[in-house]
């Protein structure tokens, strides 16, 4: 209910600072929408929004409140984060009472499927869905956290947090995809505040000579060949792949970053030659180099993109 409630708060502190910025710096009816409208789209993709930040203090007052921190530290942590922060307290009762969770959740499951206009087997297997999706799901997503526990630990420090892009890597799912979305998120910011070509070259010149001994402590610390947590090196192959928003033939600048992160994903994932020889290097520089040379190649493939949807469709 606390999740429901703050839900207007975004888009009321949205809708304010976005009609102030329109006052004040759109020249014109067109301009002024634009800001408005952007203001307004901006605050529905921050991570972390007004709405967000009153639900995490109110799971951090509760929580003082109560004095029990070890039943609403997942609460706290998660219910700053938007979008993601309305499973905070159902996450929280999982890693607490799992029983009274699974519980609860066939009892949802089961009165969802009753407002459902859908009978028989359809309605057994949209049941199992709801369950699947509230139960299970968290469940798995907490015990793969736990299995991650000793990278964690052992990953403690500065280097862990650059390696793991303060924390990215330790996620479950697709940490490198996570990454490379963020990183697509920087360089469109970059590129929409007027960012020139070389500083955002010389960034990923400066994140991949960095994420080459960052990534050799990680294989030593976890004592395996490019460790899953580690996650710089797609950061730095990213902004490489991403340079092709700056090139004179793009089109563009979000449908540029939209193709690099594909093409970035396909290469780093199918690692053509020479990416895969690259990958064979000693220490981080195998690590390191075979993301940077996949996002080269994306580089490349998203110019030709960008060109074929120029002639085609332009």
């Amino acid at each position: 209910m606390v999740h429901l409630l703050t839900i207007p708060i975004t888009q009321i502190v949205s809708v304010v600072v976005g009609s102030y910025l329109a006052a004040h710096y759109g020249h014109d009816a067109l301009e002024s929408g634009a800001i408005f409208g952007g203001t307004v789209l901006l605050f529905q993709f921050t991570p972390i929004s007004p709405g967000s930040i009153v639900c995490g203090l109110y799971a951090t007052g509760l929580a003082l409140w109560m004095r029990d921190w070890k039943n609403y530290s997942w609460a706290v942590c998660i219910s700053y984060w938007k979008y993601i922060g309305y499973l905070g307290f159902p996450i929280q009762m999982v890693h607490s009472y799992p029983i009274l969770a699974r519980f609860m959740a066939a009892r949802w499951a089961t009165h969802g499927v009753g407002l459902v206009p859908v009978f028989g087997e359809h309605g057994a297997l949209l049941e199992h869905g709801v369950f699947n999706t509230f139960f299970n799901v968290p469940i798995s997503l907490r015990r793969r956290w736990q299995e991650m526990a000793p990278d964690r630990a052992r990953l403690r420090g500065p280097a862990g947090w650059i390696g793991t892009c303060l924390g990215v890597g330790h996620l479950v799912g697709p940490s490198g995809s996570y990454v490379s979305a963020v990183g697509a998120g920087l360089l469109a910011a970059a590129f929409y505040l007027g960012a020139p070509a070389w500083a955002v070259g010389a960034a990923a010149a400066a994140l991949t000579i960095l994420a080459i001994p960052v990534a050799t402590w990680f294989e030593r610390r976890l004592a395996r060949k490019d460790p899953r947590p580690f996650v710089l090196d797609e950061l730095a192959g990213m902004l490489v792949a991403g340079l092709a928003a700056w090139l004179p033939m793009a089109g563009a600048g979000w449908l540029t970053l939209l193709l690099a992160l594909a093409w970035f994903r396909v290469f780093d994932i199918v690692k053509p030659p020479p990416v895969r020889q690259l990958e064979r290097l000693p220490g981080g520089w195998g690590v390191v180099l075979d993301d940077v040379a996949a996002g080269a190649m994306a580089l490349g493939l998203t110019v030709v993109s960008q060109l074929l949807l120029a002639r085609f469709f332009g």
